[in-house]
């Protein structure tokens, strides 16, 4: 991960190309994987994990092209709040206030978890906006 002021940046490989969205995979690497002694303590996390990036400037490139992915670190920290801030604080509030009207645990807790559903469930339908809005950009390596 390369990360600058105010971009992250992650290389990957296009999977595949359709028309305006290319679907790419990078590899995330944990802090432990830069360290000298991670191949001694078996703490070194990897993992691959697909984006996709919508655009008309995708239609550029090919299945295989090595790339560079990035996003605002803004963006990253919204997306961030979006899928976990947010609901923490719904889950919290939930629960407090049905604790003030019910002593039941269960109930307390199904009210809880059920509006961070419905929280997640307005997000999923909201998601073509969302896609709007929280975008990647790509560049080829070659031209860097």
């Amino acid at each position: 991960m390369n990360q600058s002021c105010n971009r992250i940046e992650h290389n990957g490989v296009v999977v595949s190309v359709d028309r305006d969205r290319a679907n790419v995979r990078i590899v995330r690497t944990s802090a432990c994987s830069s360290c000298r002694v991670s191949q001694v303590c078996n703490k070194t996390e990897s993992k691959e994990m697909d984006v996709t990036v919508r655009g008309t400037h995708v239609s550029g490139f090919k299945e295989g092209d090595n790339v560079v992915v990035a996003i605002q670190v803004s963006m990253a920290r919204m997306a961030v709040i979006c899928g976990f801030g947010i609901p923490l604080a719904i889950m919290l509030i939930s629960f407090f206030i049905t604790k003030t009207f019910c002593k039941d645990d269960l109930i307390i807790s199904v009210v809880s978890f059920g509006i961070v559903a419905v929280y997640y469930v307005i997000m999923y339908l909201l998601r073509d906006m969302l896609d709007k809005k929280f975008f990647f950009e790509i560049k080829d390596i070659k031209k860097i």
